[in-house]
């Protein structure tokens, strides 16, 4: 049905992300290794227009899935770099300080800065591309999520400043042991998107530090993942989620 508002797809060892805007509309954060797994997580999230599709990085375990949006209405493009992907859409380079606003939800780019262009000095594990990943926040119905791509923990400090209070986050490059523990900190849903793969993702020890922390979902083990909330009365938002085809379960954490 339509009374989710964050999905994860699952398309194996690549990452797919959506935010509902409602009848029908979604804004997807990356599209996966293989069209056929992204057509198939649209169908289940009953998603027949993207206004926005967010490219973090051009990796081809988070685009090359892209042609599996088929025959659905695209908006426009924005990816970390220039890259003509379609010819009859709009795409634009994605910088921080972009902001897109649509129904209910903020979408806000935090990384790249500018002028960031050679990131080869920043650490990390994996190669400057994963530096360059489009890293956005997005606010809508009152709770704070942050889409990572696979930055590094080289980015992920360039960011700390960045990100205050976020409640849901897409863990970085598949949740590998390489992170920044304290872009973590406050949030109590961890989105992990993996599949079967030799890079040792997800990290057990990682996987064990959020779940100290509040409700963990891989998307090789509980497959598409929908998840919704309501704020109660002291403002704060109260998670719901559940395996698409299942029935809704309420998320607690003490």
């Amino acid at each position: 049905g339509s009374d989710w508002k964050v999905g994860q797809c699952d398309v194996g060892q690549g990452d797919a992300f959506l935010i509902n805007l409602g009848g029908g509309s979604a804004i997807l954060f990356d599209a996966g290794p293989d069209p056929r797994l992204l057509d198939r997580c649209l169908d289940q999230f009953q998603v027949k227009r993207l206004p926005l599709v967010v490219i973090s990085h051009i990796h081809a375990d988070h685009y090359q899935g892209l042609t599996g949006i088929g025959r659905r209405e695209v908006g426009e493009v924005w990816m970390n770099r220039e890259v003509d992907l379609f010819e009859s859409i709009p795409e634009q380079v994605a910088r921080s300080g972009q902001t897109f606003k649509i129904g209910d939800a903020r979408i806000e780019i935090i990384w790249p800065e500018t002028g960031t262009e050679s990131f080869d000095s920043i650490t990390g594990d994996g190669s400057a591309e994963n530096n360059r990943s489009v890293v956005a926040l997005v606010e809508i119905e009152q709770v704070r999520i942050l889409v990572t791509g696979d930055i590094e923990p080289g980015a992920q400090q360039e960011l700390l400043g960045e990100i205050k209070e976020i409640d849901v986050i897409k863990v970085p490059h598949h949740g590998s042991k390489h992170q920044e523990p304290r872009i973590f900190e406050g949030a109590s849903i961890f989105f992990v998107s993996v599949g079967q793969n030799s890079y040792g993702h997800p990290d057990n020890g990682l996987i064990s530090s959020l779940e100290s922390k509040g409700s963990v979902f891989r998307s090789d083990l509980d497959g598409a993942i929908a998840l919704s909330w309501h704020i109660d009365s002291s403002a704060r938002p109260i998670f719901s989620a559940r395996r698409l085809g299942k029935e809704w379960w309420r998320l607690s954490w003490h």
